[in-house]
């Protein structure tokens, strides 16, 4: 069993309850096998916080994370602003290794989550103490169409990444789509591939639904990236065809993204709900017939196994991500992407042809693929190999 410190950009807190859950879980997974803590420092957005937070979770013996948050400088001007917030950055992530060393020893390695900034203090600690680090991505800003891209960022940004990631033991991505945009946009590097994972004392089949309307569900933040838009125009084609549906959706309130479904006369047949921890999502999905996740681009598609997990079969774009973890005509159906005519079509295809899928089948495989057992394995056999 080794010890491995993750530094992380995302993780879930305070302020943001359920940025970075895949992280997390992807923590838990690890700490199966080895001993894993977990170190989470972020500039808070909330401006009447005057002195650092600090938060320390044990979720079991062996995982634990240190969160903390600090003040700004927000009155002082962006440039001094900038600048203490990257001493701060640097200085908490310093004296939490020097806590860690100090009650357990020096780790084996290092585990960063999200190159930049992490992938810096990653960097200083190899030189400073002589730790490897492995690096694993999944920020969308790689990807081609992503907007924004990681190259409005200027070059400065481009140099450092290349040096982050030349001085890594290894990169990892939670797609192979993922891992070529790295390679082939900043430096050709070699990668791994290791999926996100689900959560199967949450996320499990329920009983047969027999209830109608067809119900689809939608879970995302609702932004530019999952095209909730075309969603809300394909399902209204998909009721001027003829056939009865209803949409949940679940995310952030988007307030022209209601006035939208509004004005296409779906104020009956499509329910906007707020952000939900997973346990209430996993109920959501299991009183569903099926997910749609109609993305213009994504690094994995968190939802997609979750609802699979649930027996849900799920409509995807076309988009390259997808096509590595939804099997047509076994665990969903992939449409075209951009094109809510093609949406609507795939979705009448499933409404009629609904009970060709298996939902035993579809769970069996994705616990197969996507479990804590699973993911723990692949992440130890790399540890094993780097560290």
């Amino acid at each position: 069993m080794k010890k491995i410190i993750w530094l992380t950009g995302w993780f879930p807190g305070p302020e943001e309850p359920y940025s970075g859950d895949a992280i997390e879980r992807h923590a838990r997974a690890a700490s199966l096998h080895n001993r894993i803590h977990l170190i989470h420092i972020r500039k808070t957005r909330d401006p009447l916080l005057r002195k650092p937070r600090f938060e320390h979770r044990v979720y079991s013996t062996h995982l634990s994370a240190d969160i903390i948050e600090y003040p700004g400088l927000n009155r002082a001007g962006k440039l001094l602003d900038k600048l203490w917030s990257g001493w701060c950055f640097f200085m908490y992530h310093n004296r939490a290794l020097k806590t860690y060393m100090q009650k357990w020893g020096k780790p084996d390695g290092i585990h960063i989550n999200i190159m930049m900034k992490c992938g810096l203090v990653g960097m200083w600690w190899k030189w400073r103490h002589g730790l490897r680090y492995l690096l694993m991505e999944r920020w969308g800003g790689y990807l081609p169409e992503a907007i924004p891209h990681f190259s409005q960022k200027g070059r400065w940004f481009l140099f450092l990444l290349k040096k982050i990631l030349r001085h890594s033991s290894g990169l990892i991505t939670v797609s192979r789509h993922l891992g070529l945009a790295i390679s082939q946009q900043i430096i050709p590097f070699p990668f791994r591939v290791i999926p996100n994972v689900v959560d199967l004392d949450l996320f499990y089949p329920g009983p047969s639904l027999q209830q109608r309307p067809f119900r689809f569900i939608h879970i995302s933040s609702l932004d530019y990236p999952k095209n909730p838009e075309d969603l809300l125009v394909a399902m209204k084609k998909t009721l001027q065809s003829g056939h009865q549906a209803v949409l949940d959706i679940y995310g952030p309130r988007r307030e022209l993204l209601m006035d939208l479904a509004a004005s296409l006369g779906l104020g009956e047949v499509v329910f906007f709900h707020s952000e939900a921890p997973q346990a209430i999502l996993a109920q959501a999905l299991r009183r569903s017939h099926a997910l749609i996740l109609y993305s213009r681009y994504e690094t994995f598609g968190n939802v997609i196994i979750e609802a699979n997990a649930c027996g849900l079969p799920v409509i995807v774009s076309d988009y390259a991500t997808f096509l590595e973890n939804v099997e047509p005509g076994v665990t969903g159906l992939k449409a075209r992407g951009n094109d809510p005519g093609a949406l609507s079509q795939c979705m009448v295809e499933l409404m009629e042809t609904y009970v060709r899928f298996d939902p035993a089948n579809i769970a069996r495989l994705t616990a197969d693929k996507y479990s804590f057992e699973k993911v723990g394995l692949m992440i130890d056999a790399l540890y094993r190999e780097y560290f």
